[in-house]
């Protein structure tokens, strides 16, 4: 099993619309994912992860974080 990686939300798929394009301008998805991205989460005492540990690449800290924002101004408990 390969590593997990986030992907870029210019990353074309086989629809030929990169998600940038599939997303509404006014989406909350958006403010959130700008939010994130303007966070260092190590100054906030969050640990990253070295690529070097044994197991697998655990998920990127920030995908999980906008995942949990989302859920929570969607009502949503959980993420699983």
């Amino acid at each position: 099993m390969g590593n997990v990686h986030g992907f870029s939300g210019n990353q074309i798929s086989f629809q030929l619309l990169c998600l940038d394009e599939m997303i509404d301008k006014e989406n909350p998805v958006r403010a959130i994912d700008a939010f994130v991205e303007s966070l260092c989460l190590v100054d906030m005492g969050i640990k990253e992860y070295k690529k070097h540990n044994p197991g697998q690449q655990p998920y990127e800290r920030k995908d999980l974080l906008k995942l949990f924002i989302y859920g929570y101004f969607n009502k949503i408990r959980s993420s699983r």
